[in-house]
């Protein structure tokens, strides 16, 4: 063969003369989550959620896919009251009456003025914490309110009750 056709040979190089592969120094650690912080799954993305008191919005939505959290439910809005202040049912700022459709504070809708509860509305439990197997169930208000607390007296379609409950804890169907 000629000299043409025929490759140089490529000089073997030791390891040791290879300068050291230095990975990329490790990211900062995330801040610790501020006091009063709790951790929660997101039913639709399984994303594990921080809450920040800081933000109320991150304890009822889902900061990667923003589906609203199932397993609890924001305090209820209060309609404009007289004194011309309406309070966020999100993150309890309390809003002039004049604010336009928005809460100031954390950009939620402004509730509509719910229709008052009477004896025969419709109704289904919503947020209660010391017995949660009733928040779901649907039934009729049979009495109230209450000159002294303001609960009324729900029985539910399924037979059970009657219970007496405060109105936010009732949502009209």
């Amino acid at each position: 063969t000629t000299s043409e056709n025929v490759r140089p040979k490529r000089e073997r190089t030791n390891s040791d003369d290879m300068p050291p592969l230095v990975a990329d120094p490790a990211p900062p650690l995330a801040p610790p989550p501020p006091e009063g912080a709790e951790k929660w799954e997101c039913k639709a993305c399984t994303f594990e959620n921080t809450t920040n008191p800081a933000v109320p919005l991150s304890a009822y939505e889902c900061s990667m896919c923003e589906t609203q959290r199932v397993d609890v439910s924001p305090v209820q809005s209060a309609p404009p009251s007289s004194d011309g202040v309406w309070v966020c049912g999100i993150c309890t700022f309390e809003n002039e009456a004049a604010t336009e459709e928005r809460c100031e504070a954390c950009h939620s809708p402004k509730p509509a003025s719910p229709a008052p509860l009477q004896v025969g509305s419709r109704v289904e439990i919503i947020g209660l914490r010391r017995k949660p197997e009733l928040n779901g169930g649907a039934g009729k208000v049979t009495r109230g309110p209450d000159a002294q607390t303001g609960r009324l007296t729900v029985a539910l379609d399924d037979g059970r009750g009657p219970f007496v409950l405060k109105p936010a804890n009732l949502k009209q169907i």
